[in-house]
């Protein structure tokens, strides 16, 4: 198999941990690719030309995240990265993970512009996102616990981004539990394993 992905996508990492939490990583090739420009290969399999991109053994391609991931759990036999029966709090946990990782990928994105072409408005509606999103997840940090499952690789994958990329100021002491919970979760060998380029 062929994982299609773009070095520091979020999205991208977050199926690459997911490999190693499943012991699968040496069954995939991860290719790196350029996206949005006309030769990006990706565009020859799929239209969106969207990363992470599976290509399974038998020719078939996911495109998201999640997708690749439930796809990934068929191959393993032992604890899922996607809970497929979730309870309503952990649903709710996880769709508010997952627009906290959107937000801080089109912050990303948008700081990656040149400077005269960002948005104040996109920048700082994000940047307000993201402490709504602190704030409810660090008075929800004992709910996280120490699984490594698709909504806690979503939530490190996010706060990489913040932390590392972004370095969005003080974040860590408006949210001291969250940190205290991120900075377990990147001792893991998945999470270290999967270190964008600086």
């Amino acid at each position: 198999m062929r994982l299609f992905v773009s070095p520091t996508s979020p999205y991208a990492r977050v199926v690459r941990m997911a490999l190693e939490e499943l012991g699968l990583a040496a069954r995939v090739q991860v290719v790196p690719v350029r996206t949005r420009v006309p030769e990006c290969e990706v565009n020859a399999y799929i239209p969106t030309g969207k990363v992470p991109t599976l290509e399974t053994d038998d020719g078939h391609y996911f495109s998201e995240s999640r997708l690749i991931c439930q796809y990934l759990d068929a191959l393993h036999t032992d604890d899922p990265i996607v809970d497929h029966d979730p309870e309503e709090a952990d649903r709710a946990l996880e769709g508010v993970v997952t627009g906290f990782l959107d937000g801080v990928s089109v912050w990303i994105r948008e700081l990656n512009r040149p400077p005269g072409e960002r948005s104040p408005g996109i920048l700082e509606q994000e940047r307000a996102r993201a402490e709504r999103c602190l704030a409810w997840f660090d008075e929800r940090t004992d709910a996280l616990g120490e699984r490594a499952d698709y909504p806690r690789l979503c939530m490190a994958a996010a706060l990489y981004t913040l932390d590392r990329r972004i370095r969005m100021d003080g974040w860590r002491e408006r949210a001291p539990r969250l940190a205290a919970w991120y900075d377990r979760f990147v001792q893991r060998p998945s999470f270290r394993a999967t270190l964008p380029p600086q």
